[in-house]
């Protein structure tokens, strides 16, 4: 499939525009690119084999209904259509990764292009070998489609090209490799019939391509204990693994365009972004809606120029206009006003689904707005049970504890509802708004059923409506009773036992929600950070701990999430404002920031420290995204902290070193401690042998070793080796050749750099421009010499045909440095030391050879030369591993 993607991609630019042109006057349900690729894939169908079964598996999904559950097919006032009815092909937003891309900016994203043609562009790519080489990164903001796009894509594709696997990443082990995790996805969707080694040999002997289609990779770090900033390089490193045995295969993963920051984006990653609904696409679902539902009696959903000022916005997301719609199609809900904003528009939607509910109860002395008060706190405590454990999902026995924790407890609920708590749980599972899941089996054992919201804001607003309503009553209940301000601590009994377990950092669309509806706070806030060490106590109900986390750690994520809130609200906020009262600020402030961190996982961490930042005066500021921490994830823990603690100095060691480190990070301390001496050689000129002999080692032993070790010792010997030639009596026993070859690798070595960064050369420069430069360095200026062959002779160094014997004068100029930072400086007198004009600049990142090497005295000039072919000799074998090959490689070999 993918080694005719050229002939592919020719057919779909010459015809295809026509057909999805036909297409779209028909439908907009992403069913053309289902026509488009059969047109392209004229080959018959699988015959009966794991493919067909797994194709009739995701196509099955376009008859369930757009809210996922089959029992939801028929409301009591209208009829929810099919996800084949009702899907509308998304608008996009393309943009390709490199350093300056920031894509979870609203406003980088304003100025990226939008794609002409959805179908076709999905069409396109997956057609093309770039689709094996690295993910496309799909991002979107909550409700925005996202996972309904990944089900239609795996429904549409023809079976006779493609065999889409999706895997839900919710469901499955975070800290598993990628295979794992596929295979775990088709073991809960297949009933363990299905193995993915099977589907490879299947696809392979029907000459079909593998989509992997990822979803929800905002879930899996929320849920993984452990840091996920390198999982789209795994997923491309697993690409490169199974495109290595002859089977390539692409893959496909989403996120929440908010998590965006949080992980390394491989340079050349494709990433869209889903636009919201325009007009016309809103026009469409809704008289699709409309049509559905005509023969029943229901109140019609008005088209956006009829909407009340601010809801016809809100219905550009698919999920809120379902709901909207949902609500509207009910003759006794009550209209949605003008200037409706988000949070109103989901308080409306559950109250109205819960009222409904409380009705429909019977044969009970209770009111429905009791009944809704209790399932509503119900709901709630569901919606902590899963934010609380740092996932979207909860299990029956875990809902029974919390639930037992709070409402067992209740003195009222004896006399009120006298229910077992498992039927209070299956209460929860019977809402409007939560998928529950029956047992099932996992392995060798039963799995416990499951409860998890239709869509994580749902419970995130929940979260947020109580936290709010909490910090509310604690102000007024407050207020009241001491008349005089906030003196002391209110009593937060409550809200400590709900905010001690996971950082709120980690769900920013709940701060988001906290800060639309609550502004008035931030003094009890103030209170409540001030006296939090008063309180360690446990709280009321005393069996809650879904973290199992101990009352050290229930301390500083309590502290932690107060200080959260209070930046959300207030930002800047000086750190003095709610210190303990008669402390150093400065020292409580970074005790506190200890605190954290020790309490919490990498991936938490990363939200915390990519969030929240001190500026000089010990004022905190919430940041409004990473940049802030620099381009590379890798360093932004480390410095993240350093910035949280107020240490400048600190924070100024990590950034040179991560500048030198290219992001990576040092496990064994011997390579770091050859690379520090290989850093102190190259800024300051002092040779150290027994260093580089040791670098030599390391990188001849690991074949792995970061590849910024070996560029930084090829530069290191290539420059001084450069100034022997130069300097009695060194001049007359240095090997010229193998300096020759010590250049031409580092001219390589600088291109595999600026390949792996994404960053060609804006000039054009070729290689062999680049080496002419560096023989300018060790040959005078004004002697003729032949590019072409100092190049070959340069890469096969034994079978040069001339000598490098007189003319030798003055000092270099530069040398091509594969490093983009300045290391040296030129002096102020170097056209007199050279005797000429200086070399041309190629690059403000080349940089120049110190005027003064300082080399050991007692070093032998033939150990050295050997040194010199060593390194030639690593060089050699780097550039075979990666496929490069110089023209003498053959002979050579």
């Amino acid at each position: 499939m993918l080694g005719e993607s050229t002939e592919t991609r020719r057919e779909l630019r010459a015809w295809g525009s026509d057909l999805l042109g036909a297409a779209h006057r028909a439908t907009d349900r992403l069913d053309a690119i289902e026509r488009l690729l059969n047109e392209v894939i004229r080959t018959p169908s699988p015959a009966r084999s794991t493919l067909d079964v797994l194709g009739r598996l995701n196509r099955s999904i376009l008859e369930r209904p757009v809210l996922g559950d089959p029992t939801l097919h028929a409301d009591e006032h209208a009829t929810l259509p099919t996800v084949e009815q009702a899907y509308i092909t998304p608008r996009l937003r393309v943009a390709v990764a490199d350093r300056s891309a920031r894509p979870s900016d609203e406003r980088w994203w304003a100025e990226q292009p939008l794609v002409a043609d959805t179908e076709l562009f999905l069409a396109g790519y997956l057609c093309s070998p770039e689709s094996a080489g690295s993910p496309l990164l799909v991002l979107g903001l909550p409700g925005a489609g996202k996972s309904m796009l990944t089900q239609m894509l795996a429904a549409r594709l023809p079976v006779s090209g493609w065999t889409p696997v999706r895997v839900p990443l919710r469901h499955v082990r975070a800290d598993a490799a990628v295979s794992t995790q596929i295979q775990e996805a088709l073991d809960s969707e297949g009933h363990g019939r299905l193995r993915w080694p099977h589907i490879a040999d299947d696809a392979e002997a029907a000459g079909t391509t593998r989509v992997v289609v990822l979803d929800g990779l905002d879930e899996l770090m929320q849920a993984s204990g452990a840091s996920q900033s390198r999982y789209l390089f795994e997923v491309a490193e697993f690409q490169d693994r199974e495109a290595a045995m002859g089977r390539p295969v692409a893959t496909v993963v989403t996120s929440r365009t908010v998590m965006a920051d949080r992980v390394q984006i491989p340079p050349g990653t494709i990433i869209v972004r889903l636009e919201g609904f325009d007009d016309a696409q809103v026009e469409r679902w809704v008289a699709i809606w409309n049509a559905l539902n005509h023969p029943r009696s229901f109140r019609a959903l008005p088209p956006p120029s009829e909407l009340p000022a601010g809801l016809a916005e809100l219905t550009r997301q698919p999920l809120l206009l379902l709901l909207v719609a949902l609500y509207t199609a009910d003759p006794d809900a009550p209209p949605l006003t003008a200037g409706v904003t988000t949070v109103a528009l989901y308080d409306q939607l559950i109250t109205h689904f819960l009222r409904r509910e409380a009705l429909k109860e019977s044969g009970r002395d209770l009111s429905p707005e009791t009944l809704m008060a209790d399932r509503r706190r119900s709901l709630t405590l569901a919606a902590f049970a899963m934010v609380n454990r740092g996932r979207p999902y909860a299990t029956g026995p875990e809902l029974e504890r919390d639930l037992g924790a709070f409402l067992g407890a209740s003195p009222s609920r004896a006399h009120e509802l006298q229910e077992p708590l498992d039927h209070t749980v299956r209460t929860v599972g019977r809402f409007f708004f939560v998928h529950a899941s029956g047992e099932r089996q996992g392995g060798s054992h039963e799995l416990p059923p499951t409860y998890e919201f239709l869509h994580s804001t749902f419970g995130e607003y929940l979260v947020a409506a109580h936290l709010a309503a909490q910090l509310q009553f604690l102000r007024q209940a407050y207020a009241q009773a001491s008349g005089l301000g906030f003196a002391a601590a209110p009593d937060s009994n409550g809200l400590r036992a709900l905010l001690s377990h996971e950082p709120l950092l980690k769900f920013p669309r709940v701060l988001e929600l906290i800060g639309e509806v609550c502004s008035d706070v931030s003094d009890v806030l103030r209170a409540l950070v001030a006296g939090a060490r008063n309180q360690l106590g446990p709280w009321t109900p005393a069996a809650y701990n879904p973290s199992g986390r101990d009352t050290i750690d229930h301390y500083a994520i309590y502290t932690l999430n107060l200080v959260s809130l209070l930046a959300q609200l207030e930002s800047p906020v000086p750190v003095s404002s709610f210190a303990p009262a008669g402390v150093d600020t400065g020292q409580w402030w970074r005790s506190l920031v200890r605190q954290w961190r020790a309490g919490l996982d990498d991936e938490a961490w990363l939200a915390v420290a990519g969030s929240l930042t001190i500026r000089p005066g010990w004022v905190l500021e919430r940041a409004s995204s990473r940049g802030h921490l620099g381009t590379r994830p890798a360093d932004w823990a480390a410095r993240g902290e350093a910035r949280l603690l107020g240490d400048l100095r600190v924070d100024a060691h990590l950034s040179a070193g991560a500048a030198a480190w290219r992001g990576t990070i040092p496990d064994d301390p011997e390579v770091a401690a050859v690379f520090a001496g290989l850093v102190e050689m190259q800024l300051h000129g002092v040779v150290q042998p027994r260093t580089l002999r040791a670098a030599v080692r390391l990188i001849d032993e690991n074949p792995t070793a970061p590849t910024v070790l070996f560029d930084l010792l090829l530069t290191v010997v290539t420059r001084t080796s450069v100034w022997l030639t130069l300097i009695a009596p060194h001049a007359a026993t240095i090997d010229r050749e193998r300096v020759l070859a010590l250049i031409a690798h580092q001219v390589w070595a600088w291109g595999q750099y600026r390949a792996a960064i994404g960053e060609p050369d804006p000039d054009e420069v070729t290689g062999q421009t680049w080496f002419e430069v560096g023989i300018e360095a060790i040959l005078p200026v004004d002697r003729p010499f032949d590019t072409e062959a100092y190049f070959l002779a340069a890469t096969d160094p034994a079978t040069a045909s001339f000598r490098l014997t007189s003319g030798w004068e003055g000092l270099p100029g530069s040398i091509v440095n594969p490093h983009p930072f300045h290391f040296g400086t030129r002096g102020p007198d170097e056209d007199r030391y050279r005797g000429g004009d200086s070399v041309p600049s190629v690059d403000a990142a080349a940089a120049t050879v110190p005027l003064t090497v300082h080399f050991p005295e007692d070093e032998d000039m033939t150990a050295w030369n050997t040194l010199v072919a060593d390194v030639v000799a690593l060089a050699r074998r780097r550039r075979l591993a990666r496929r490069t090959r110089f023209p003498s490689d053959d002979a050579d070999a």
